[in-house]
């Protein structure tokens, strides 16, 4: 067993050295196809253009990515949203209609409708909790009813 073993591993060290050696051997093609028929970088950029690709300097690069670092810099104030807050009052007898139409009123939520379909289909409804909440329009449904309710 130890002659057989012995064997293979030296099989396999034979053929990684002529393995090696060839490749080592072989001339190397460094250049592309482009390149080989005498095209030169200009016949490349065609090509490469051709394929439906963009091709910048290194100037118009670093132009592009210093605009798109001033732009993140300085953010454009008619894209921020605006949130609203709103601290509601919620007294004994206050249904899921008052609620809602107070938050739709109040620009927190855009329908109330969505609300109350949201409170009664999730069985929020019958667990509104007496006091005062405070919700932000950046809430999602589920946040508003947990914040009012005691489910």
């Amino acid at each position: 067993m130890k002659h057989l073993l012995r064997s293979f591993s030296l099989g396999l060290f034979v053929a990684t050295l002529l393995l090696g050696g060839t490749l080592y051997l072989q001339p190397q093609e460094a250049e592309t196809s482009l390149a080989k028929k005498g095209g030169g970088t200009k016949d490349m950029i065609a090509h490469v253009e051709s394929s439906g690709y963009h091709v910048l300097s290194n100037e118009e690069f670093e132009s592009l990515n210093q605009k798109k670092k001033d732009k993140e810099a300085a953010p454009d104030e008619s894209n921020i949203e605006k949130v609203f807050v709103y601290s509601l009052d919620i007294v004994s007898g206050t249904t899921t209609e008052d609620i809602s139409k107070k938050l739709e009123e109040a620009g927190v939520i855009d329908q109330a409708s969505e609300l109350e379909q949201y409170m009664s289909l999730n069985d929020y409804s019958r667990f509104i909790q007496v006091g005062q909440a405070t919700v932000n329009s950046d809430m999602s449904l589920n946040e508003i009813a947990k914040a009012i309710t005691s489910k």
